[in-house]
């Protein structure tokens, strides 16, 4: 059976989208290889641990931590914020309700409906994050008034 890696933490702040060949070691250690240029090894890092290039961060894990690690490739492809914003507004639509125009209606068309529940669920946390911000900011203001 072959075990698929998962990212744990990613930061990319770049405008060229990356594409690393991640050759994975049987003591959960992997190469990285630039695939965008000539298979050039950029560096090694380890399962579980940060691997920083330019600026990337990225934390791989086992999506099976309780099976053995199988020696093999993987492709890893980063893009930019500014292309996966574009990507992201094809097929995310924000509207108002025709009753109540402060409610928000979210859809999400991405052919894994999976994939479409966490974009949905990622934006529905990033604005109710945006919300508590701003309503603390509202509330230290009114009160930095009274005092």
């Amino acid at each position: 059976v072959i075990c698929p890696l998962k990212v744990e933490e990613l930061q990319y702040s770049g405008e060229i989208p990356i594409v690393f060949l991640i050759e994975l070691q049987e003591d959960g250690s992997y190469n990285v290889l630039d695939l965008l240029n000539s298979k050039e090894f950029v560096g090694r890092g380890k399962l579980g641990e940060q691997f920083q290039f330019q600026d990337l961060s990225v934390t791989l894990v086992s999506a099976c931590p309780d099976q053995p690690i199988v020696v093999q490739p993987f492709t890893l492809v980063v893009n930019s914020l500014s292309n996966t914003a574009k990507e992201l507004s094809t097929i995310l639509k924000v509207e108002t309700t025709k009753l109540d125009k402060s409610l928000l209606n979210l859809k999400c068309e991405h052919r894994s409906r999976h994939q479409a529940s966490q974009i949905v669920n990622a934006v529905m946390n990033s604005y109710q994050n945006y919300l508590k911000n701003y309503h603390t900011e509202i509330a230290l203001s009114q009160l930095d008034y009274l005092g």
